[in-house]
């Protein structure tokens, strides 16, 4: 690709790159990217905030003098200017950030990586050179959890971003909550908090919403884009479907889990035809009930 494309990606990262103020404290904000010596994969649903806690692990990097901004190289590789970017192109861009920032740079921050051809093979051979620490966010759909233990094998430990928990929730809004506060006036807050994420959920652009008939269309766009998107099959899977399309179902089939788990579950459409029962926990596509309320499995409201 150009290469004045390159230096104008990074110029605008370094000069003109603005980072968004913390607008919650997400409850993963104790990772120290200093300290990471595999890389780091940000996963989960679409518009949970993974972009967003890249910039506050940014931020935390900033402060207190850890690092300058010429320390760190963040791009978004859903940015058109670098369509075409192939792995060779990968030597250019740190070239670029060296003539623009005087020093190569320490951290990497990913975004969108999978747009990036052989991710897999390029972040090995960044990793094994042991020069940078590296995060990466990729879209759930594309960047699966099962995918990233099999392409980077062993080199990398993932954490998982879903949409605000509750607690994040009071945060944003400011109400504090502790063991003793919903005994006393602050319960009417509390409970009134409590009723609005209930019926809005977590995620934090509709958190943010300025009215309810923002959130309501956010809401319907979020439900068409991640329960009905149509993904092209692979087409190892498209031969099978096919055989089996006027087949019975049988008791391990999505359709049929569909069904079985219909109560148990808070939120299952039916499943694209070529998802396995596999795919589902890493797409997202549905949750047992009372895990809106956890920041991560096994965490505490």
């Amino acid at each position: 690709m150009r290469k004045e494309a390159l230096f104008t990606v990074v110029a605008e990262w370094l000069e003109e790159g603005k980072i968004p103020p913390p607008l919650v404290l997400r409850n993963q904000h104790a990772i120290e990217p200093g300290n990471l010596n595999r890389i780091l994969a940000v996963v989960g649903p679409r518009r949970a905030g993974k972009t967003y806690f890249m910039y506050q692990l940014i931020q935390f990097l900033l402060q207190g003098d850890r690092c300058s901004k010429e320390d760190i190289l963040f791009i978004d590789f859903e940015d058109y200017r670098l369509g075409g970017f192939t792995w060779p192109d990968m030597d250019e861009l740190f070239t670029a950030f060296h003539q623009l920032a005087g020093r190569y740079p320490r951290f990497l921050f990913f975004d969108e990586v999978q747009n990036l051809p052989d991710w897999n093979r390029v972040l090995r051979t960044l990793h094994n050179r042991r020069r940078f620490k590296i995060i990466v966010s990729g879209s759930n759909s594309k960047l699966l959890g099962r995918e990233i233990a099999t392409e980077l094998r062993g080199r990398y430990e993932d954490i998982l971003m879903l949409p605000f928990s509750f607690r994040e929730y009071l945060r944003y809004r400011d109400i504090s909550f502790t063991p003793t506060s919903i005994r006393t006036a602050a319960r009417g807050s509390i409970v009134a908090a409590f009723d609005d994420y209930i019926r809005h959920g977590g995620f934090p652009e509709v958190v943010m919403a300025r009215n309810e008939a923002e959130r309501r269309k956010l809401l319907q766009n979020y439900f068409k884009t991640i329960f009905f998107a149509i993904r092209e099959a692979p087409e190892g899977q498209r031969a099978a479907r096919q055989q089996t399309h006027h087949r019975e179902l049988s008791p391990l089939s999505p359709g049929s889990i569909f069904c079985h788990r219909k109560r148990e579950v808070l939120f299952l459409p039916p499943p694209q035809d070529h998802e396995s029962e596999k795919d589902l926990p890493d797409r997202y596509r549905f949750c047992r009930a009372g895990a809106p309320f956890c920041g991560k499995p096994g965490e505490d409201t």
